[in-house]
């Protein structure tokens, strides 16, 4: 069975512990990196970053007070399912190059082979339309 990076990022988000401590390293990397942008703005900046220090103070203070609630609040929910093996099909193979260049060049072939049955109906020299 073949996962796609989507199937493997749902299962992962899925894990209530894990997305919890996903979201925790995540404030605390955008609490310490962001207080100390605010502190340099605060001491060697002019007054609008002294102002947009406010300003993503606040915004950071959103955000932790989403991300506790969402810890306490929103319980996690399954989209990723096991596929239901019906009865009676079989796995399908996956085609291999040798197969996937036969398949090519035959394709080819037909395109050759109806190429030449629309010459064969056109004017009998290669002439531009006048």
């Amino acid at each position: 069975m073949q996962l796609n990076l989507k199937s493997v990022i749902f299962r992962f988000w899925e894990n209530k512990e894990i997305r919890n401590q996903s979201y925790t390293f995540g404030l605390a990397l955008v609490t310490i990196v962001g207080g100390r942008f605010a502190w340099i703005a605060w001491h060697y900046g002019t007054h609008i970053d002294r102002f947009l220090a406010i300003v993503a103070g606040a915004a950071m203070i959103a955000i932790a007070v989403v991300t506790m609630y969402r810890f306490s609040a929103v319980d996690p929910v399954q989209t990723i399912h096991q596929a239901h093996a019906w009865p009676g099909t079989a796995e399908r193979a996956v085609p291999s190059p040798g197969e996937h260049r036969a398949a090519a060049a035959a394709i080819a072939a037909s395109n050759q082979s109806m190429a030449a049955g629309a010459r064969a109906l056109g004017p009998p020299s290669r002439t531009l339309f006048r």
